[in-house]
């Protein structure tokens, strides 16, 4: 079962920040857009993708337990802005996810 992890009070300071700690120490990292019902990979640089973060973002902080393979944290957040969205997702280890949530106080949402 996936864990997820907020704080109420995150500023877009603070999800910015949480963005680059986690590229700092991912695994592996991607842009997806979604282009009417079709999600497909792009080669977009991290810098621009965060230029599209703002508050209306969806944002997540995940501990993912998935049934085949391994468990990692999953950071990220998508667009959703009509029927063309951007999603950035980076991965990392456990430790690099614990980390994170220490640092930035987030608690398990229910």
């Amino acid at each position: 079962m996936d864990t997820f992890y907020t704080r109420r009070d995150l500023t877009i300071e603070d999800k910015t920040a949480i963005l680059n700690d986690a590229y700092a120490v991912n695994t592996v990292w991607w842009v997806d857009d979604l282009q009417g019902w079709t999600r497909r990979r792009i080669n977009m640089p991290f810098e621009d993708i965060m230029k599209k973060l703002d508050m209306s973002c969806h944002f997540v902080v995940i501990h993912r337990r998935p049934p085949a393979g391994e468990e990692h944290g999953e950071i990220g957040f998508s667009t959703m802005k009509g029927p063309f969205s951007y999603y950035l997702w980076i991965y990392t280890t456990l430790d690099g996810l614990a980390k994170i949530i220490t640092d930035y106080n987030l608690i398990q949402q229910e």
